[in-house]
């Protein structure tokens, strides 16, 4: 069951053009961006998703990712890429606009979400609006969102491994991205403040 969370498909349309983004981040439409938004602290469980990339990038070397925010583990966040080699694989923009942030969601193939702890981040059906997979962590609402294999991915093994290998079949299979986004989309299209407000 969705909890009570609207949004705003004026600002979060499927038809965004995040090409901007994928031409400042040198993506080709052959190689894959990864996106996760969201406050940089441990709870959120960015540094597994750090620690997943040199396994990713052995699979898909051209992988990007991008991590948008800014929190407390920032620093050590950047330090922990630089020690695993894979710091020109990860641009950490920082804070941007709200409004920029339809751009970066339009932009990426795959949203990961890697939380120790969560509630049901807006983020999840910003997502969903737009048309692009969420691969999640089966904590707090996820599951009430998520149906793995459906209209996204939930994680439940080894993280690091884990995100790997599920974030790698997603960019190697554009039709699979396209089926879960769909589903996906079908599931939050109902979702605008009006109705939820209703």
């Amino acid at each position: 069951q969705f909890m009570e969370h609207g949004i705003d498909f004026g600002r979060f349309d499927y038809r965004v053009d995040g090409s901007r983004i994928r031409a400042e981040q040198r993506v080709t439409p052959e190689n894959g961006l990864v996106l996760f938004t969201g406050r940089l602290s441990r709870e959120k469980g960015v540094a597994r998703l750090v620690e997943a990339m040199p396994l990713l990038l052995a699979r898909q070397p051209g992988a990007k990712l991008l991590i948008v925010g800014d929190g407390p583990e920032r620093h050590a966040l950047e330090s922990q890429a630089l020690a695993l080699g894979v710091g020109h694989a990860i641009n950490f923009v920082g804070v941007v606009p709200y409004a920029e942030i339809p751009q970066y969601r339009a932009a990426c193939d795959v949203l990961v979400l890697p939380s120790i702890s969560e509630g049901t981040p807006v983020s999840v059906y910003e997502s969903f609006a737009m048309k692009r997979p969420v691969v999640a962590t089966a904590v707090g609402g996820m599951r009430d969102v998520i149906r793995s294999g459906v209209n996204g991915r939930i994680l439940e093994g080894k993280i690091p491994e884990e995100i790997a290998e599920i974030v790698s079949d997603l960019l190697e299979r554009p039709s699979e991205r396209l089926r879960l986004a769909a589903a996906a989309f079908e599931d939050v299209h109902t979702r605008s403040w009006s109705r939820v407000a209703a």
